[in-house]
């Protein structure tokens, strides 16, 4: 939780950068601490930055387009960090719309922003993706030109290469360097949703998806020698499924609609290593998981 204070070393800190924009100003952003969003705004922006947060009220599902469009007309914000999904629905009422253009600042994350909201703010109020994760912390990124709000630039200091995966697909890879490479395994975050489902003994992997989409979607795959009835294999997701949302956001919980089995004579994709490979698994089922989308 001290990135942001971290990221004043790296080579180009005197230049423009995301950290300027966040410094002295007042920021909202709706979404939890207990998501990485959250976390750094309502902690490192008052502590590193000299920033003022902004806190809304508190509702039992995600904050509404109405509300946030109070809470930045009333709190006079001057910058926003908003999940897409809410950018659109204030987008598309006059008065919210107003509220994003009066901003300094307005910056995206947890998936892309669409093209129609966009047009409609970028000749008004500065738009910058951000990029992060929990396990990671943030994922510092180069201020782009006002057309090239879409993306992704990371500053030389992320030692970050594209690498060749599949086809006309490149991954981001963050090199390590050994003289600076300070992991243990007790400062190891695993991915705890996927681990607590994958730990059922009738499972043989999951895969938890859903870029760009509302909300994620679950990949199932059973062991060959435990056969269940579907309706045996649908109890079992659902009681694991209530069991891993206890702890998450709404924004990232999992939903009983949104869960694929795999079929036995196509199994998910796996790497040398053994580990499911997301995006060879995620194109051998890329029609059923769009079909899920669609009802």
């Amino acid at each position: 939780m001290c990135s942001l204070d971290a990221a004043e070393l790296m080579p180009d800190a005197s230049e423009g950068t995301m950290n300027r924009h966040f410094d002295r100003r007042k920021w909202y952003t709706p979404l939890p601490s207990l998501h990485f969003v959250g976390m750094t705004v309502s902690l490192q922006f008052p502590v590193f930055l000299r920033a003022t947060v902004v806190i809304g009220p508190v509702t039992p599902g995600p904050t509404s387009p109405q509300l946030a469009r109070d809470v930045l007309k009333y709190s006079k914000a001057q910058g926003a960090l908003l999940p897409p999904a809410l950018i659109d629905g204030l987008c598309e009422e006059r008065e919210g719309l107003q509220s994003l253009r009066n901003l300094d600042y307005l910056y995206f994350a947890g998936a892309p922003l669409t093209q129609r909201s966009a047009e409609k703010l970028i000749q008004h109020v500065p738009v910058k993706p951000a990029m992060g994760s929990t396990e990671a912390g943030a994922y510092f990124l180069r201020i782009m030109d006002r057309d090239d709000w879409k993306y992704y630039s990371f500053r030389p200091g992320m030692v970050v290469e594209l690498q060749h995966a599949t086809d006309n697909m490149y991954e981001a890879v963050f090199v390590r360097k050994p003289e600076v490479e300070t992991w243990q395994e007790n400062l190891y975050v695993a991915d705890m949703k996927t681990a607590m489902i994958s730990s059922h003994p009738e499972l043989s992997a999951v895969l938890i998806g859903g870029q760009g989409k509302l909300k994620p979607y679950l990949l199932v795959e059973w062991k060959k020698n435990f056969p269940l009835t579907p309706q045996e294999e649908a109890d079992v997701v659902a009681t694991l499924i209530e069991e891993a949302n206890k702890t998450y956001s709404d924004l990232v919980k999992l939903t009983p609609e949104l869960v694929l089995f795999t079929r036995p004579d196509k199994d998910l994709v796996r790497t040398v290593k053994g580990t499911i490979s997301r995006m060879e698994s995620e194109d051998c089922y890329q029609g059923e998981i769009d079909h899920l989308y669609h009802f």
